[in-house]
């Protein structure tokens, strides 16, 4: 059996064990997100220097999902989970995005902004990074996601931030 499958299997096994289980997946996968997000924003608040590295990280997510993911999502067509497994997913998904697969553009958005800021401040990277982590297994238990589209996203996220701070940092000096 396929690993991805298999780690599929077990993570998404976990639905209905327990109600706030189930709620907390959902929230994760679709709500903390935008916790993430302002986070980052609030921290732009403080001073120009988070300004920038704010901007900076935004503009390495933005390559990231709406880039990267964009092409390969034109190459490689890979269906959901809930649609391969024909069950009913804990979020609703987007008609259009049946396809859409891998890589996932949740992960490599909120990879990109975790590494960036990663770069610049260790600790709060790591925040960050558990935060996206959380929403990435989030978004297997939910059903919307295979194991290896949040891997590849996650991926695609933290190269394309890393290329991203390397010009940018050129570019300061």
């Amino acid at each position: 059996m396929n690993i991805d499958i298999i780690i599929f299997q077990w993570i998404h096994g976990l639905v209905g064990a327990s109600v706030f289980i189930d709620y907390l997946g959902v929230f994760l996968a679709r709500y903390f997100p935008f916790a993430l997000v302002g986070m980052l924003v609030a921290l732009s608040v403080r001073s120009t220097r988070w300004k920038l590295i704010t901007f900076e990280a935004i503009v390495a997510a933005l390559i990231a999902r709406f880039g990267v993911v964009t092409i390969i999502r034109m190459l490689v067509q890979r269906t959901r989970p809930f649609v391969d497994e024909a069950f009913q997913a804990l979020i609703a998904a987007d008609p259009d995005e049946l396809y859409g697969s891998f890589p996932s553009g949740h992960a490599s958005f909120f990879f990109a902004l975790s590494m960036v800021v990663w770069m610049h401040n260790k600790r709060l990277g790591y925040y960050l990074f558990g935060g996206s982590i959380l929403m990435g297994v989030s978004r297997i238990f939910v059903g919307v996601h295979w194991p290896s589209d949040i891997l590849a996203g996650a991926l695609i996220g933290i190269g394309v931030a890393y290329f991203v701070h390397v010009v940018w940092k050129r570019k300061l000096e």
